[in-house]
């Protein structure tokens, strides 16, 4: 293993978090509050452990909000607490089917690159 080598680990992997609504992916944020989950999907990430993730975060409620990146405005969505809906007053967005992947982060020596490889994806479609 050369000095810039990456290995296989919980710091070389992240999460991804999609709401699609009428067919748009939306990127949406996990609480930090569930990072007991997180964690068990970057240490040990299989698919019964991210589909049940993915159950839960469809049981969620979820609001949008901007976030500034460089010059534009994105939209993501946000799971959110019942208490905090209610003492907001807002509304949970509705949406199709909440999509989740673990991704590896490696560096390519050729090229000295890193490059990110989905390891698994799942999703949850709403029922009617």
């Amino acid at each position: 293993m050369g000095m810039f080598s990456t290995t296989d680990g919980i710091s070389s992997r992240f999460l991804k978090i999609y709401l699609v609504i009428d067919g748009r992916r939306i990127p949406a944020s996990y609480d930090p509050e569930d990072w007991r989950m997180v964690n068990g999907l970057w240490t040990e990430p299989t698919e019964s452990k991210l589909g049940t993730f993915v159950e839960y975060l469809n049981s969620r409620n979820w609001i949008m909000y901007a976030k500034r990146n460089l010059d534009d405005e994105i939209h993501v969505a946000r799971n959110i607490r019942q208490s905090e809906l209610d003492a907001r007053k807002l509304e949970p967005i509705e949406f199709d089917h909440v999509i989740a992947e673990v991704w590896r982060i490696t560096y390519k020596s050729e090229g000295s690159v890193l490059q990110a490889t989905r390891i698994i994806s799942n999703s949850f479609e709403t029922l009617p």
